[in-house]
């Protein structure tokens, strides 16, 4: 494959073009620092037409900024407002796709469409499961999420795994992306963090936090329950709590 010669130092929009490299799928490529400090290998093509001019770090800020500014005096609870742009489809394979499609930014669709991806739900907690998209790169299992955000652990803000707009993806913690996690299918209260204490006769509210359960108290209705969980959670979490009543 004939290599497209940017020299170095060459700048493009909001990045400055550093040393040659390659795509994940092998096109010639550079590596590129943004003026935000970030370092992003950009298809060299896309560079020579301005199809890619920044990291994409302006679009984060943007939202972080509109993020900060949804706060409704509720203490780590937060409204993520959706981005206009509309987002590009990736097509999904294999048995558990069911003619579903997975959700990215226009900026990472080139990225992520050089694979083929495939549906797989997550079988570490059967009664939590979540699916998402995964491909496989130098012969390595790869989650879509991951490939686009570089982060390890990755928490999808609204619990759709395939909906992976960067707006939606957040760096976390194991306990933070629990945190986030709905309802699971083995509950009886209809609410997270409350079972019926048949002992006491009352509903229970209790949360798990630090490698701990900490219990919240007896309540007579499970709607009660459910708010002391709730005020726990985001006191303890913040914009990770998945509260009963948002």
């Amino acid at each position: 494959m004939r290599s497209i010669v940017i020299p170095p130092g060459t700048v493009f929009g909001r990045l400055t073009a550093i040393e040659p490299a390659r795509t994940p799928g092998g096109r010639p490529a550079m590596l590129c620092r943004c003026e935000c400090g970030q370092s992003r290998v950009v298809d060299g093509a896309h560079l020579r037409s301005g199809h890619t001019g920044s990291c994409g770090g302006m679009h984060r800020e943007t939202v972080l900024e509109g993020i900060l500014a949804s706060r409704r005096g509720i203490p780590g609870k937060v409204t993520v407002e959706r981005p206009p742009a509309a987002p590009r489809e990736i097509p999904l394979h294999g048995p558990k796709a069911a003619g579903r499609v997975a959700l990215v930014d226009d900026s990472d669709y080139e990225l992520v469409s050089a694979y083929r991806w495939c549906a797989v739900e997550n079988s570490w907690n059967p009664r939590l499961v979540l699916t998402y998209a995964v491909t496989h790169v130098s012969k390595r299992s790869a989650f879509m999420h991951r490939l686009i955000t570089g982060y390890t652990r990755v928490d999808h803000a609204d619990n759709d795994g395939l909906n992976n707009q960067r707006w939606n993806l957040r760096e976390a913690t194991a306990g933070q992306n629990l945190a986030n996690a709905r309802l699971r299918s083995d509950n009886t209260s209809g609410y997270k963090g409350v079972c019926w204490a048949k002992d006491k006769s009352r509903w229970s509210a209790q949360i798990c936090a630090d490698g701990r359960t900490r219990h919240l108290g007896y309540y007579a209705t499970a709607e009660d329950a459910a708010r002391a969980y709730d005020a726990a959670a985001l006191a303890i979490w913040g914009e990770f709590a998945h509260p009963n009543f948002p």
